[in-house]
């Protein structure tokens, strides 16, 4: 990230549960949100769920899928069920933790996009608790790089208990964590 001149500031880290794989949601803003938060996060080995148009762009697809990231199909209900089931498989065995943008696509005004509750299932399925945190900056990235620094903030929001994921429904859960991700970026 030097060489990029990217500086991450971090807040709220310690109240991720250790030892333990988790399901990350957050704000999307820019291709790079997935690849700071991967390393910012690394002791929690975050497995992304990606379009998988993104696998296909130079540089960038290859990156992403040394981190593990996993494709899902948008257009093809079956296959993102598959992504879906498969990922939620990993986090119940504790492979790894699941990181994902509910959005379903980078905001391009920074205002957050409508949720796509279906990705509440992961949580649920795996009876996990679910991370919740915003990242603001990265969208500034590419037009800042080998220019001057781009500061980019990593804040972690809450920690919704797998006990009140299980006993929400995918629906309230969206609703709940959008919430907590507006009043977020509001402040900031």
């Amino acid at each position: 990230m030097k060489v990029l001149r990217i500086r991450v500031y971090t807040s709220g880290l310690e109240k991720i549960p250790k030892n333990q794989k988790l399901m990350f949601v957050g704000n999307h803003r820019s291709n790079f949100d997935p690849i700071i938060e991967w390393l910012v996060l690394k002791p929690w080995d975050i497995a992304f769920i990606s379009k998988g148009e993104n696998f296909k762009i130079p540089f960038f697809g290859r990156i992403i899928r040394k981190c593990c990231f996993m494709p899902i199909d948008r257009e093809n209900p079956r296959k993102a069920l598959r992504t879906i089931n498969k990922a939620s498989d990993l986090l119940q065995s504790g492979e790894v933790s699941i990181g994902v943008y509910p959005e379903g696509t980078r905001s391009k005004t920074g205002e957050l996009l409508p949720f796509h509750d279906g990705v509440f299932h992961i949580a649920k399925k795996a009876g996990t608790p679910i991370v919740v945190m915003s990242i603001r900056g990265t969208e500034q990235i590419h037009k800042n790089v080998l220019r001057r620094h781009s500061d980019v903030y990593l804040d972690i929001v809450q920690v919704i208990p797998a006990s009140d994921v299980e006993n929400g429904t995918t629906h309230t859960i969206g609703a709940e964590i959008r919430n907590m991700l507006l009043d977020s970026i509001k402040d900031k």
